[in-house]
Formats: structure tokens, sequence, C-alpha cells
């Protein structure tokens, strides 16, 4: 058993950094940059998330990540015994998880499927051969500020999660 939550923590710790890390560039320095380099951002953005498979990192990251902290979730809070879950330690991993776990759905509800429309529009946009029309244009910046507001919003959950993760153990 020593082994198998050697592992779960390795793997969990060693993924969320990947995560948080990655969370953080996008959200606070890849993003705000593609927003204000726009339209020439545009084939940056494609590439990152097309050829460079930055969305699958984002996906296999949170996946281990939530899948091993869901594992250890029980035995660190004394398998949900309520008074392990009122102290000050059961309530921050609780808390980190309840913010992971909104980070990793709105990760899978919301920023994949906008990210996708954001690339099917600007595959269409380039088949064109002509630059985006009116619509494809105010199309584009509406979804590329939704990113952007999701990304800050989901790197900001996973720091809050990190430091309480962190802090867990010594409170």
């Amino acid at each position: 058993m020593h082994t198998v939550n050697l592992l779960l923590h390795v793997l969990h710790i060693t993924a969320g950094v990947l995560w948080v890390g990655g969370a953080v560039v996008v959200g606070f320095f890849v993003a705000p940059s593609a927003n204000a380099t726009r339209p020439e951002s545009g084939r940056f953005m494609q590439h990152l998330t097309g050829p460079a498979k930055l969305p699958i990192y984002f996906m296999v990251a949170s996946w281990v990540s939530v899948l091993c902290g869901l594992a250890m979730f029980a035995p660190a809070t004394g398998n949900l015994d309520g008074g392990v879950m009122r102290t000050p330690r059961g309530m921050a991993i609780s808390i980190g998880a309840l913010l992971a776990l909104a980070a990793f759905l709105e990760g899978a509800i919301v920023t994949g499927p906008t990210a996708n429309k954001l690339g099917a529009l600007g595959k269409a946009i380039a088949a064109s051969g002509k630059g985006p029309t009116p619509e494809q244009a105010q199309q584009a910046q509406a979804l590329q500020a939704k990113l952007s507001r999701v990304a800050r919003r989901g790197a900001v959950m996973l720091l809050a999660t990190t430091a309480l993760m962190a802090a867990a153990r010594w409170i």
C-alpha cells in the first residue's frame, strides 16, 4: 500500500505542477499577448492548439492530477470523518479539491469547446483565402476574450488550490 500511496502522490504532484504552471503561463501571459497582437497571433495560437497539442497536454495533466487526488482524498481526510473534515487541514484539502474540480470542469465544459470553435473559425477564415468578414472578426474577438477570461480564472483557481494543498499539512 505504501508504494501505491507514494506513486499516487508523485503522479498527483507532478501532474498538478504541470497543469498549474501551464495554466499560469497561458492565463497570464500567452492569452493576453495573443489578444494584444491580434490578428497576427492567430497562426501562433492555431499552431499551439493544433500541431503543438497544448489542449492534449492540459487534458492529460489535469486528468492525472484529478484522478490521483480523488484516490487520495478519503484517506487524507480520515475516510471522510466529520471530525477530520472540520479541522483546518480537512477544510484546506476539501476547498482545494473543490477549486481544482471547478477548474477541471470549466476546462472541459467551457475552455475546450470555446477553443474548438475558435480553431474551426480560424480554419474557415484561412480556407477562404481572404481576411475575415466583419462577422467572423467579431466572433473571433468574442471567443478570444472568453478564452482569456476563463484561462485567467482557471489559473487563479489552480493557484489557490496549490496554496491550500501545500498549507494543509502545516495548519
